[in-house]
């Protein structure tokens, strides 16, 4: 599904960015985001179709920008996908619950990444 805007946030803006070039050569429009502040700026500004959020953020976890962006009414129906190196049900349950459409753990293969935008999108669409 070429053609998205998604947002990538990440305290590591390496690991960022170059998942931001892999959604490019895919055709996507990408913008990317380094802690909670900004990511909550840039999903309100940008409007991604997809967030690819990290939980572990230096100043607000992802699991309140997810409930901020969720609770905005721009952000009802963006889907949001809570990725973390850690991967316990405990953590997957709260990205869950927060409103995240799906919990992956890092590192994530190309081929995982799709797979989630694109249940994650119609799972967003469908709710």
């Amino acid at each position: 599904m070429p053609g998205l805007r998604i947002l990538i946030v990440d305290d590591f803006p390496d690991l960022a960015e170059s998942c931001a070039v892999l959604l490019g050569l895919y055709g996507h429009q990408t913008a990317c985001g380094h802690n909670g502040r900004e990511a909550q700026l840039l999903a309100e500004s940008f409007k991604p179709h997809v967030v690819l959020l990290d939980i572990d953020l230096p100043d607000i976890s992802g699991i309140e920008v997810c409930r901020h962006i969720r609770s905005q009414p721009w952000g009802k129906n963006m889907a949001i996908i809570a990725i973390s190196g850690w991967t316990n049900a405990e953590q997957r349950a709260s990205a869950l619950d927060a409103g995240c459409n799906d919990h992956l753990a890092k590192p994530v293969t190309a081929q995982i990444l799709r797979g989630a935008i694109d249940d994650a999108l119609v799972t967003a669409a469908v709710g």
